[in-house]
């Protein structure tokens, strides 16, 4: 049967058994009149069978954990049923791997099937898209579409990939069979992308719902996360996350499975070579430099870390860790940003950032604890000889505008600026950053900035620190580089 006649037959909504076996011609074999036949998969170990992951021990197929089975079981098993599920999950237990299969299995088992991805941002939404793309090319399945951000399979099944926003994550959608909120527990608002995608499932009688996420605390953007994992009894929830923890109770778990609205529970206990590492904890907080907070939070399934909220994403400084640091380049265009401190526990800072067209590396990093203000200058106006910056910004609060007066004085071959830091003008400071990061302009070796960007924080009452017993010295030299370099200024 041709492509076209396929997509005439429109949309099944019945599902008739994860077993089901469609043939579809290749296009690439219709145009050199080959024999060959692409077949979709007999069923869903069939089809993770050809997915590459990141293993231990480098690349390797995705073989199942049982409890992976029996998640992927219970959303294709309950295909003919109107559910939700709210996965709650540490990170780096492939709970995105294990979505994305189960989508791209509905979609390649089901003719005519739409799931529409949701992920924080734009940028987010990008890289999802990308990586299950990967994943169909591996598996060569003959996509229809080059677009990364609507992949249409050849059996007329579409899965896209979009931003959370509100505004615009349901737009032109008039029907959807399933819907994955990834990371749903740090949108902005997840209330209102719920709302926006409801009318596109409410003709739907067997409408999917996955909500994927981490925890983020009880309040602010983490609250309606919280009350679908707790199902309105905290008390009763707080004690099952907290033996789940304590290796009381089983590290994965299916709770309310005969409802409407299921939970999925999965403790990073439940890899097994996590469970069997003698100091898991330990290792993930030097190798990522997240604090014993963060940890609690990401990986220990802990809602009671309220009182802050992640302002960087592990997934966005992931992605900008790149390159290593770089001596001046005659020709390179550099910009410098200075944090300044002379007491205390806090450091003195300077880091030099390279732009290259639109994309800016940082190169160099001073960082030095205490010392004294003549230590600390000589050491910056060095730099600043070094890499020539066009324009040098330093945090004048305290010492800083002292450092501007002196630095000024040197002759130093860089304009000088100095920036009054307040609680309204630091916003701006760090959304700048925010939006570097999330276009992807922004690169950054491995190094104690992207320690302390990920210990970075909004507490509470609005305020943007360091986490307890972290240090912020190095995001505001970095956030101080990219004002000087006018980032984002038309």
């Amino acid at each position: 049967m041709s492509l076209v006649a396929l997509r005439k037959r429109g949309r099944q909504k019945s599902f008739q058994s994860p077993q089901l076996t469609i043939l579809q011609q290749h296009s690439e074999a219709d145009r050199d009149n080959s024999e060959e036949i692409w077949k979709p998969p007999a069923d869903w170990c069939d089809w993770v069978s050809n997915i590459p992951i990141k293993s231990g021990s480098g690349i390797s197929t995705f073989q199942p954990l049982p409890w992976q089975q029996q998640v992927s079981d219970c959303i294709i098993g309950n295909r003919n049923s109107r559910k939700s599920y709210t996965f709650c999950k540490s990170r780096q237990v492939g709970a995105t791997t294990l979505s994305l299969s189960v989508i791209d299995f509905l979609c390649l088992t089901i003719p005519g099937f739409r799931a529409l991805l949701l992920h924080k941002t734009f940028l987010d939404a990008q890289l999802l898209g990308d990586r299950n793309r990967k994943f169909l090319t591996a598996a060569k399945v003959p996509m229809v579409s080059d677009s990364q951000s609507r992949q249409e399979f050849p059996n007329g099944s579409v899965a896209y990939f979009r931003s959370s926003d509100p505004e615009s994550c349901g737009r032109g959608l008039d029907s959807v069979d399933c819907v994955v909120f990834e990371e749903c527990a740090f949108y902005c608002d997840l209330p209102a992308t719920i709302g926006a995608i409801a009318p596109a499932q409410t003709w739907v009688d067997n409408a999917i719902s996955l909500f994927v996420s981490t925890p983020n605390g009880k309040r602010g953007e983490g609250a309606r996360y919280w009350e679908m994992v707790s199902g309105g009894d905290d008390k009763a929830t707080e004690d099952k996350l907290s033996a789940i923890r304590n290796g009381q109770e089983e590290p994965f778990q299916i709770l309310r499975g005969d409802t409407p609205s299921v939970l999925f529970l999965t403790h990073w206990r439940a890899i097994a070579r996590y469970a069997v590492e003698p100091d898991f904890k330990a290792r993930i907080i030097q190798e990522s430099g997240i604090s014993e907070e963060t940890f609690a939070q990401e990986f220990d399934l802990d809602f009671s870390q309220s009182e802050a909220e992640a302002v960087f994403s592990f997934e966005l400084i992931d992605k900008a860790t790149s390159g290593e640091w770089e001596a001046a380049n005659s020709d390179g265009l550099y910009y410098l940003g200075v944090d300044s401190s002379t007491s205390g526990a806090d450091y003195s800072v300077a880091v030099v950032l390279r732009k290259d067209g639109d994309d800016y590396q940082v190169v160099k990093l001073y960082r030095k604890q205490k010392g004294t203000s003549e230590q600390h200058l000589s050491a910056i106006a060095d730099l600043i000889r070094e890499y020539e910056p066009i324009s040098t910004t330093i945090e004048k609060n305290g010492t800083g505008q002292i450092w501007i007066e002196q630095l000024s004085g040197m002759g130093l071959p860089t304009s000088i600026d100095g920036f009054s830091t307040t609680r309204d003008s630091k916003e701006g400071l760090i959304g700048r950053l925010v939006i570097a990061l999330e276009r992807d302009d922004l690169s950054i070796p491995k190094s104690q900035i992207t320690q302390e960007l990920l210990s970075y924080q909004r507490k509470a009452n609005g305020r943007l620190e360091a986490a307890p017993k972290s240090h912020d010295d190095c995001v505001m030299g970095l956030a101080l580089a990219l004002q000087a370099s006018q980032y984002g200024v038309l």
